[in-house]
This record gives structure tokens, sequence and C-alpha cells, in this order.
């Protein structure tokens, strides 16, 4: 399986967000906050970054929505991988077939950051929302991405999976 087939695309992230103004790729090579950590456990890994734009009020504000795709040896790897993250998380539930886990992290500076680990089988996806304006991203657009995502999991996993 290819780890990049699974991560989200800009029209999932378009049709997520409906106050997108456009959706555009961030810089490649860009590395994956602790990225490498969970990286260094998986057999394989593709990472994305978008830069999008959102129109609120008439003014256009920042936005970027990364996805970490993490492809393991062994289900039962990825599980134990998934219950180490979920531990930490404010909130663990299953979503449409899928586990997730969420958590949300503010930095000093006001940055807000949306995390979601979605797994199943041996993959975890990792996505993440991060704003200056967090009343712009509603928990339901969020939900909305994590459901994208959850789907292109479960459509890429065989059924035993």
């Amino acid at each position: 399986m290819d780890p990049e087939t699974l991560l989200l695309t800009e029209e999932d992230v378009r049709q997520s967000l409906p106050q997108v103004l456009y959706v555009r790729p961030g810089p490649p090579g860009g590395q994956y906050p602790a990225g490498d950590v969970l990286r260094a456990a998986a057999a394989a890994s593709a990472y994305r970054r978008l830069d999008v734009v959102v129109g609120v009020g008439g003014e256009e504000r920042p936005v970027t929505v990364s996805a970490l795709a993490l492809i393991f040896p062994s289900a039962a790897r990825a599980e134990h991988t998934f219950r180490q993250v979920a531990e930490a998380a404010h909130l663990r539930t299953d979503v449409e077939g899928v586990r997730v886990a969420v958590e949300t992290v503010t930095a000093a500076n006001g940055l807000v950051s949306y995390w979601a680990f979605i797994t199943q089988g041996p993959v975890i996806l990792v996505l993440t929302v991060d704003t200056l304006n967090p009343q712009e991203i509603s928990m339901s657009e969020f939900r909305q991405l994590v459901l994208r995502a959850g789907e292109t999991l479960k459509s890429a996993l065989p059924p035993e999976s």
C-alpha cells in the first residue's frame, strides 16, 4: 500500500471546510511535528501539508492542514502505537468504524493545533489543523476532515484489516 494514497487532498479540504477561499500545497520536504519519532516505528510513511486560506467576515485567514500516513509492519504494532498516543488524548472515540483520538494544543503565541490520530489495521493517520483563529474552524468542520481521512483509510484497506 502506498502511504501517499492515504493523505488528504486539496479537494478533501475544500469539501470539508466550506469557508475555504483557496488551498495550495505546502513547501516540499516539510517535516511533520514529532514525525521522526513516529516514522521510526513505521515501515512506510508519507506527509502532506496544505496551506489554506479561509474567508471570514471579508477577511482572509491562514490555516495549515497536515497529514501524516504511517504504515506499520503489523496491525498489532499500529495498535500498540495508537494506544500510547490515545492515552494522552482528551477524546477517544469510534467514528464511522475507525478509531480516533483527538487532542487540542494551544501554544503560548496563540497558535491552536487540532490533532486527530485515526487508526485501522496496520495504519495510523495523523491529521492536524493549525490556526491562530480557532473560532473560525469549528469542531464539526474538523470532524468532517477526520471523516474524510477515515473514509480514505477504510477504502484503502482490505475488509479483513
